[in-house]
């Protein structure tokens, strides 16, 4: 498929709002130049799986990946394969209100929604022509700002689930099985949004959470007198001594056989 670029002619809509594109891109390296643009933007991933950074945040984007932009904000797309997006650009006395009140702010521009808009954004931007462009580019704006005002009314029942997830994580981080793939499923989330959301609510990786409950699991054993590696690798939640070992020691600096030494001498 070509690209499909539509030039909105200027025209104030209902809510003192201009548009100018809505555009579907398939330029790799136009998307991928880090830039600083002067208009709002509202940007969809149509394909691919590119890498956001934004904010001093690094986001993992999939097909249906939402995200926004304000005017010269700094953000860069980067990706090791082609993708393609959409996207609309707006500007005028009515765009940032707009935005803040259904919770589009800095430190929460990005959303995730599958595949759910991308069939619907792909369908209007084939109808757009003369006459309709801002009407119909105001509507995809519209409804697609919706899904984020009805995402922020729920966003204490989305938090209970994370914690009920965390809680979950808290308490079976032992067993060897647990992974992000198994939480994410058991609890309803899209597996990537999940790992993005894990790392906004606790600021660590799903991997370097459990590998650190599992660490001070295996110090527990240590400081009980437990002595056998494979032992207590294995009781902690890691399968392989070796893989426990070169944890252990990133994390405390020393390695596990270092440490029952060093806690042997204290008793002593």
């Amino acid at each position: 498929m070509n690209d499909i670029c539509n030039f909105i002619p200027a025209e104030e809509s209902r809510h003192n709002i201009e548009f100018f594109h809505f555009v579907y891109e398939t330029d790799f390296e136009k998307i991928c130049k880090p830039t600083r643009r002067s208009n709002y933007y509202a940007y969809l991933i149509f394909k691919g799986t590119p890498t956001l950074q934004i904010e001093g945040i690094q986001h993992e984007l999939s097909p249906g990946s939402l995200f926004f932009t304000r005017p010269f904000q700094p953000f860069k797309v980067t990706t090791a394969a082609p993708f393609s997006i959409l996207y609309i650009s707006f500007n005028g006395q009515g765009a940032e209100e707009l935005l803040t009140h259904v919770g589009v702010v800095n430190d929460n521009c990005v959303f995730h929604y599958s595949k759910e808009l991308t069939s619907f954004w792909m369908n209007a931007v084939r109808r757009v022509n003369e006459k309709n462009a801002t009407l119909l580019t105001e509507s995809v704006l519209l409804y697609t700002l919706s899904f984020i005002n009805c995402d922020n009314r729920t966003t204490t029942a989305t938090s209970d689930r994370f914690n009920e997830a965390l809680d979950y994580i808290n308490t079976n981080y032992a067993d060897v099985g647990m992974s992000v793939v198994r939480v994410a499923d058991m609890f309803f989330y899209n597996e990537k949004y999940f790992s993005a959301l894990f790392i906004k609510r606790t600021a660590m990786k799903f991997t370097e959470y459990v590998n650190r409950l599992r660490v001070q699991h295996a110090i527990k054993l240590i400081k009980s007198n437990r002595t056998a590696i494979s032992n207590i690798a294995l009781e902690s939640g890691f399968n392989d001594p070796a893989y426990f070992s070169k944890v252990f020691k990133r994390i405390i600096t020393l390695t596990p056989q270092e440490y029952i030494k060093q806690n042997s001498t204290r008793i002593s």
